[in-house]
């Protein structure tokens, strides 16, 4: 056993500078073996590397089921052929180059568990019919939603569809609440349209409020919101759903050219709860109806920030 004093020193022209430790890592040289009941090793050897050398690896403390993987591509492993006896595994490799290795016994093959059920007792989004009004909700307010779509089918002579965020996120994002999936899968729903000279969608609603932990996201009743890469900066950071809308080949919303325009209408109802949703969705309906009229139609409101 060998103890060792570590020191870091940080080293910069501005004595106001702050540095924090991500991690330390130690590199050290012992024999190869499944040690205290390890159900896994890896392995490698730095120092015998060379052109036309070969090494004869040994592994002690393992079993007759013990398999060697060389995974320097680890896309792409080979299981080594190797011989087993008296507890220790060997087998041969070239060195000519660095080579990683890793070893596993019967014990380290982990058994996938299941997690949950999903009902999929509704047909696949791959299959969504040609809509001008798409409106992506929360799964508490889809009673909202619905109604919602039948009014502007109704009314406004649009071809509505809804569906909810776990939908999207089951099928264009493996599961995962993430902005990156609605906007797959409103980008494809619109090259869809496209290529079968069908309806293109011209507006996306999302109903549910937005929220920039992807991990903590209440997928009932919320709905994750697109947040620059540049989320540390007071300043130039932002947050927009208009990157749902980003949809023509090779735009990037990241590009210093900057988007010229969105591919469709988009919007939020940030609503919190159900009551919120429904008594959200009975006011917009109100407020298009022709006993409604009055001066207030002709009236914006326009809010900005200087960034200060």
């Amino acid at each position: 056993l060998v103890t060792a004093n570590l020191g870091v020193g940080y080293l910069s022209a501005n004595t106001n500078s702050t540095g924090w430790i991500n991690y330390i890592t130690l590199q050290a040289k012992r024999k190869i073996g499944f040690y205290g009941g390890a159900k896994s090793v890896a392995f490698r050897n730095t120092s015998l590397v060379g052109a036309g050398k070969i090494i004869q690896y040994q592994i002690k403390d393992a079993d007759a089921s013990t398999k060697i993987w060389e995974v320097t591509q680890p896309e792409n492993p080979v299981e080594m052929v190797n011989n087993f006896q008296n507890g220790v595994v060997s087998f041969i490799q070239r060195a000519d180059t660095l080579r990683e290795f890793f070893g596993v016994n019967k014990l380290g093959y982990e058994t996938p568990s299941l997690v949950e059920v999903l009902n999929i007792d509704y047909p696949s989004l791959l299959n969504t019919p040609a809509a001008d009004y798409i409106i992506i909700t929360a799964s508490n307010y889809l009673k909202a939603a619905d109604s919602l779509a039948k009014f502007h089918s109704v009314n406004n002579g649009l071809a509505t569809f809804v569906t909810t965020t776990a939908r999207v996120f089951n099928e264009f994002s493996g599961g995962q609440p993430s902005p990156i999936g609605i906007r797959n899968y409103v980008k494809y729903i619109y090259d869809k349209a496209k290529k079968n000279n069908t309806t293109i969608p011209k507006y996306l609603l999302l109903l549910g409020i937005g929220n920039f932990d992807y991990k903590k996201i209440d997928n009932q009743t919320q709905i994750p919101s697109y947040e620059s890469g540049i989320s540390n900066s007071v300043l130039s950071s932002y947050t927009t759903d208009d990157f749902f809308a980003i949809l023509k080949d090779g735009e990037d919303i990241n590009s210093p050219q900057g988007i010229q325009s969105l591919a469709l209408s988009v919007g939020r109802l940030p609503v919190k709860n159900t009551v919120d949703a429904e008594a959200t969705v009975k006011k917009l309906m109100h407020y298009q109806s022709q006993k409604n009229l009055g001066p207030w139609r002709n009236q914006i409101t326009w809010i900005a920030d200087d960034g200060d």
